[in-house]
C-alpha cells in the first residue's frame, strides 16, 4: 500500500548513507549530494529520464529504498507514456506516489489505467485523480475501481458526469459501506422531496456531504421542516441543507438572530 507522506531528504540522507544532519549544512552538503546521485543508479534514473531535481529524486527514493533496479520502474514509466502522459506528468504521479514504480506494471497498473482513460481521465485529470487519491493504485481493480465506477456511471448517467465528480471527491477510495450510505441518503432526500436533478447537482457539486450518516441528514431535514418552517416543496430545502450540515442548533440559531435583528421573522427566513 502506497504511504501518502514523504521522509524529508535529509533524514533519508541521514538513515541510508549514514551522514549526520550537520554535515548537510555546511558548504559541502551540495556536493556530497551529487556524490550520492552519482553513485545511485535509481536516482540517476529519476534525475535523468523524469527530470527530478536532485532533492526531489532523493525523496522519491526514501519511499522505495529497496529498489536496485530500475527495471521495473522504466516498465511502469513507458505503460504511463503508452496511455499518453508525459514525462512532467509522470514526475508528478511518482513524486505524489513514489511506490507506484514497485507495481506490476501489466498486471496491476495498466488494467487499472484502461478503465480510467476509458472513463475519460485523460493526461491532467489522471494526475489529479493521483493528486486527490495518492493510493488509488494501491486499490483492488474488482473489488473497488470497477464497482465505483459503475455505481457513479448508473447513477449520474454519463462519463462526464463521473469525471467530474471523481475530480471534486475521493470517490475512489471509498469502500462498498459509503456507497451503500450515499444510496441510503439518495433515497432519503427523495422521501422529502427533493427532484433527481437536485440529488444530483449535490452529489457532483458537493458529494462529501452525501458521504454524511442518513441519521445526520435526516435530522436536519427535520429541523428545517418543523423548527424553520422551510416545506419539502420549497426550492430553498436543498439549500438551507447545505448551509445547516455541519452546524450545531445553537450555532444555527446564532445565525439567525442576525437575521430577527433586521426585522425578520422565522417565517419570513423560512421562505
Amino acid at each position: 500500500m502506497f504511504k501518502i507522506y514523504r521522509t524529508i531528504p535529509y533524514f533519508f540522507l541521514r538513515s541510508h548513507f549514514h551522514f549526520s544532519i550537520t554535515s548537510f549544512s555546511s558548504s559541502s552538503s551540495s556536493t556530497k549530494i551529487t556524490e550520492i546521485v552519482s553513485t545511485n543508479p535509481f536516482l540517476n534514473y529519476l534525475i535523468d529520464s523524469l527530470g527530478f531535481h536532485e532533492d526531489d529524486a532523493i525523496a522519491v527514493y526514501s519511499e522505495v529504498p529497496h529498489l536496485k533496479s530500475t527495471t521495473n520502474s522504466n516498465l511502469v514509466v513507458n505503460i504511463f507514456k503508452e496511455y499518453g502522459l508525459n514525462n512532467v506528468q509522470i514526475r508528478d504521479i511518482v513524486s505524489m506516489a513514489p511506490r507506484i514504480l514497485t507495481v506490476k506494471p501489466n498486471k496491476t497498473l495498466e488494467p487499472k489505467l484502461k478503465v480510467f482513460t476509458e472513463l475519460g481521465l485523460l493526461g491532467p485529470d489522471l494526475v489529479k485523480l493521483v493528486k486527490r487519491n495518492p493510493l488509488i493504485f494501491s486499490r483492488g481493480l474488482h473489488t473497488q475501481i470497477i464497482p465505483t465506477v459503475d455505481y457513479l456511471r448508473n447513477l449520474l448517467g454519463c462519463d462526464e458526469k463521473v469525471v467530474k465528480m471523481i475530480n471534486r471527491s475521493k470517490w475512489m477510495l471509498l469502500p462498498n459501506s459509503s456507497l451503500r450510505r450515499i444510496s441510503a441518503n439518495i433515497s432519503l432526500l427523495k422521501k422529502y422531496g427533493l427532484s433527481d436533478e437536485k440529488i444530483l447537482k449535490l452529489l457532483v457539486t458537493d458529494p462529501q456531504r452525501m458521504k454524511q450518516t442518513p441519521e445526520l441528514i435526516e435530522s436536519k431535514l427535520q429541523y428545517l421542516e418543523q423548527k424553520l418552517g422551510i416545506s419539502r416543496d420549497s426550492p430553498l430545502l436543498i439549500h438551507a441543507l447545505v448551509a445547516v450540515m455541519y452546524r450545531s442548533e445553537s450555532e444555527i440559531e446564532t445565525n439567525l438572530q442576525v437575521f430577527r435583528r433586521f426585522g425578520w421573522s422565522d417565517l419570513e427566513i423560512g421562505t
